[in-house]
């Protein structure tokens, strides 16, 4: 079984070819009519829909109850809503709360990860970089693809034949499937006028050129992907630290003067104050105790309530 290390490794590197934008990744220029997410899960595919069924069964947030009534469209695939703006800065916002990460990475799990790994396991595939190629390949072109068994072919050995014992090693089996896939690659570049595409394969055959089966990257512990450094040797999860409290659609409108924080802390630095009966549009709440709130605006951190002034009311909040 591949350790955690590995897979984190193969997530970051996949998730770069994907866009690299992580779990907020959101275009419409191609057939996938909307693509979004770590990952990339497209309308068109049914993907998207899986990911947002997740999300909506995880999440009660204002954000999801907003996203709730899209449900049946998402579903159904209409491509109309490649030009929608209100459901693309829906999804956008869901990409913070953890309900929306755990949907998407629940899903490359089960329908990618298992399944590469699955292919993996029963060849007796054991290296970091044999493991995160079969999953790279899983993303970009389905579990099902081709390029392993055309490798076997290659060297005339069973499909699913188990290293070692059908004569071939795990080395020379990554670096054929490698190439298969690279010529695929290349050949559909060329067909297609899309010569960025082939350089996912040439990555791939870089990296057993060099033989970093560890998965190690440089001295520095990277791989680079489209010239970008991707730390393979102690990758994190892809999740970058969360801002405290929940994601919010609403108004906050001062009842006095109020001064604005760089965080949901009086000792933060300061922003921009507010003053009476002034509105703000609000993005995030964050309630660390039952006598303190804050709300957050693209100004800073404002208090609604505050021990330092108990009973006081500070403004009005209000939901969108």
């Amino acid at each position: 079984m591949p350790d955690e290390r590995t897979r984190l490794a193969a997530f970051a590197i996949t998730s770069a070819w994907e866009g690299g934008k992580g779990y907020a990744n959101y275009q419409t220029y191609d057939a996938g009519i909307i693509s979004y997410g770590r990952f990339q899960f497209t309308l068109a595919s049914g993907s998207l829909w899986t990911v947002v069924d997740g999300y909506l069964q995880r999440s009660s947030s204002v954000i999801a109850q907003q996203l709730r009534p899209y449900a049946d469209r998402i579903r159904a695939r209409d491509v109309t809503l490649r030009n929608d703006p209100a459901l693309k800065d829906l999804l956008i916002r869901a990409a913070e709360e953890d309900a929306m990460k755990d949907a998407q990475d629940a899903i490359v799990i089960d329908r990618y990860w298992n399944p590469a790994m699955s292919s993996a396991s029963v060849r007796g595939v054991i290296t970091s970089l044999g493991q995160a190629l079969f999953f790279d390949m899983a993303i970009q072109h389905g579990p099902f693809h081709p390029y392993i068994q055309r490798a076997e072919a290659f060297y005339g050995v069973p499909a699913k034949s188990h290293l070692g014992d059908n004569g071939i090693t795990e080395q020379q089996l990554i670096e054929r499937t490698a190439i298969e896939r690279q010529l695929f690659l290349t050949d559909f570049a060329n067909r297609k006028n899309l010569p960025g595409v082939k350089k996912r394969g040439d990555f791939w055959v870089d990296l057993v050129d060099k033989e970093d089966w560890n998965l190690e990257g440089d001295t520095g512990g990277n791989v680079f992907v489209w010239g970008a450094p991707v730390q393979v040797k102690t990758p994190d999860s892809g999740r970058k630290e969360e801002e405290p409290g929940e994601p919010f659609s609403g108004t906050f409108t001062a009842s006095m003067w109020v001064q604005g924080r760089e965080e949901p802390d009086i000792h933060s630095g300061k922003t921009v104050s507010m003053v009476k009966d002034e509105s703000i549009p609000v993005t995030r709440t964050y309630q660390p105790s039952d006598d303190e709130e804050w709300v957050k605006s693209e100004k800073g951190w404002y208090p609604t309530r505050h021990p330092t002034t108990p009973g006081i009311v500070l403004g009005e909040l209000v939901a969108d």
